[in-house]
């Protein structure tokens, strides 16, 4: 997306920031039930029982807002991840789960999103959202697995967060052709980061991920 754009007016008011959330929350429903073609400006003014004008004077395009609307959502599962997580590998399977989760309430919505991002035209604005933006927070948390020695010192940090966005994708995408159920999803997403971390992982950290890449199970007290 254009980082020229025209800055936006946001809203301030109680009762703007509630409108704006219901901008945001039909955009993701709009998009669940017609997909991004047919998810239109004026298709969602209606819903949102708002004027065309309304949408145009926060956003830019169609893109931004739905842009916009994905971005709310990941940043609750971030903010719930962190809740119930420490930092370190319990919170990169803790942002794991949430997804999973998120993808299993509205599966619809998930496939639309992905649809979207891997679709014709571009999409620089999804793709910032759903995939760059998570580089740093993976990085982040693999450093702080390493300095309360979950991970070892060597652990090749950068590359390492690379592969785990790839891999959860790849999940993803699996998920979309039918190879993965979606109740599979949480257990599956776990497994597989197990098995990713567990090259580098050392003492408990790593006799709790060698059991997940048999079981699967919960990551709790890693």
């Amino acid at each position: 997306m254009n980082n020229q754009l025209i800055k936006k007016k946001k809203y301030e008011s109680k009762r703007q920031v509630a409108r704006q959330e219901t901008i945001l929350t039909v955009a993701r429903d709009m998009l669940a039930e017609v997909g991004y073609e047919k998810t239109t400006i004026r298709g969602l003014a209606e819903r949102a029982r708002v004027a065309p004008g309304t949408l145009y004077n926060l956003y830019n395009s169609k893109d931004e807002l739905i842009v916009a609307a994905v971005q709310e959502l990941l940043t609750e599962l971030s903010i719930a991840a962190e809740t119930e997580s420490r930092p370190g590998v319990d919170r990169l399977f803790a942002i794991s789960d949430q997804t999973s989760m998120a993808i299993q309430e509205n599966p619809a919505y998930a496939e639309a999103v992905t649809k979207a991002m891997f679709g014709p035209g571009e999409h620089e604005g999804l793709n910032n959202v759903l995939f760059r933006r998570y580089a740093p927070f993976m990085e982040a948390e693999l450093r702080q697995a390493v300095s309360i020695g979950d991970l070892r010192g060597d652990t090749p940090i950068s590359i390492l967060a690379s592969h785990l966005q790839s891999q959860s994708w790849g999940i993803v995408v699996a998920w979309m052709m039918g190879t993965i159920a979606t109740d599979a999803l949480v257990v599956e997403g776990r497994r597989s980061r197990a098995m990713t971390l567990l090259a580098y992982a050392q003492g408990a950290c790593r006799d709790k991920l060698n059991s997940m890449c048999v079981e699967g199970g919960s990551t709790r007290a890693i």
